[in-house]
């Protein structure tokens, strides 16, 4: 681990306390994109309705998962209501899918962190994967040819491995998940925050 890397944190101040995040929890960006435009989508076709655990797409609605779309179904008349259900239990099976998914990225990897808002991080990491050229199609295939100085012919290299770049995004604005270098993982309310700064060298 490089200095640069191993001295960039997230320095919180909560009611007189301080931690110290080296890493923050966040997941592929392909699917949190699809999670969250799927449950605005839903929202807007339902309307504002809250059963107190909080309006559609808070942090409430997301721990709550599919108890929570149980519990307003019964309200909803309208088609285009019913509409916003069936997509937000499409987006609910899609955070499900996901929600394991998580990766602790280092804060020196994460940028946009000087906006006081989680939901705007981004994480990127750098990670090796293998790919199979004999799954791909003849046009996937030149499409991966054109990124290399080279071209691979799937008869004579089956796989072979890449590096290849990941982006991670959050899934709430309400809380945060991280990696505090004395206590070990914490999960954070955001709005309990009095200060932070991040450090990096």
């Amino acid at each position: 681990m490089t200095d640069s890397l191993a001295d960039s944190y997230l320095d919180l101040w909560i009611s007189g306390q301080n931690h110290q995040l080296a890493a923050i929890e966040l997941y592929p960006e392909e699917r949190v994109l699809e999670w969250r435009k799927l449950t605005n989508q839903g929202a807007q076709l339902i309307g504002p309705i809250s059963t107190g655990i909080g309006f559609i797409g808070s942090a409430g609605w997301v721990a709550a998962g599919s108890l929570a779309l149980g519990a307003i179904e019964s309200v909803l008349t309208s088609a285009s209501q019913k509409e916003g259900l069936r997509l937000l239990n499409h987006a609910n099976a899609i955070f499900e899918q996901f929600r394991t998914t998580g990766r602790l990225i280092p804060i020196y990897h994460v940028a946009r962190l000087e906006l006081p808002n989680p939901g705007a991080w981004r994480g990127k990491l750098e990670e090796i994967e293998a790919i199979e050229l004999r799954s791909l199609t003849r046009t996937q295939l030149a499409a991966f040819n054109s990124k290399r100085p080279f071209s691979l012919d799937r008869n004579l290299e089956p796989s072979l491995t890449t590096t290849v770049e990941k982006r991670y995004l959050s899934v709430s604005e309400e809380f945060i998940t991280g990696l505090d270098r004395e206590r070990g993982r914490l999960t954070i309310r955001w709005s309990s925050v009095d200060a932070y700064k991040v450090a990096r060298p």
